[in-house]
């Protein structure tokens, strides 16, 4: 990751993992790449969890990009889960489903559980899911209500 790297746009963030996929980079080497880098994107709220003992979070619909991959195959994403601090949750508690929020949060670091950046294939479909795994997530205002 380049230092200090913020990625203050969805659709190029996302044509950016395209276009690193066309070029040979697998999860890991996305993951390698990106993590520890700081987001600013705006989505609509799915669901406010933040309040879930296990996963506290936020549900975030975002606008639907696909990247072409050749092949007749294509990277999707549209939505991201934002992990919320304890520190955190309070920022999120005037928000709710349906709402347009921009937001910011950090791509975790290569040494979690889950690949900071990952692709999901499934056998027989066309289409990469890209999943980010995102923390420290606050919201910087409400688009709308």
């Amino acid at each position: 990751m380049r230092a200090g790297q913020v990625f203050s746009d969805w659709s190029n963030f996302v044509r950016a993992i395209g276009r690193d996929r066309r070029n040979g980079l697998d999860a890991n080497a996305l993951s390698e790449k990106y993590s520890g880098a700081s987001i600013r994107w705006t989505g609509t709220i799915r669901k406010n969890q933040i309040q879930d003992q296990y996963a506290p979070g936020i549900q975030m619909d975002m606008p639907r990009v696909e990247v072409s991959l050749g092949g007749g195959r294509k990277l999707v994403a549209d939505y991201v889960f934002l992990n919320v601090s304890s520190t955190g949750k309070t920022s999120w508690t005037t928000v709710s489903a349906h709402m347009e929020v921009q937001f910011k949060a950090r791509i975790r670091t290569a040494a979690s559980l889950f690949l900071p950046v990952n692709v999901e294939t499934f056998p027989g479909d066309s289409e990469e899911v890209l999943t980010l795994a995102l923390e420290q997530a606050l919201p910087i205002e409400t688009v709308t209500d």
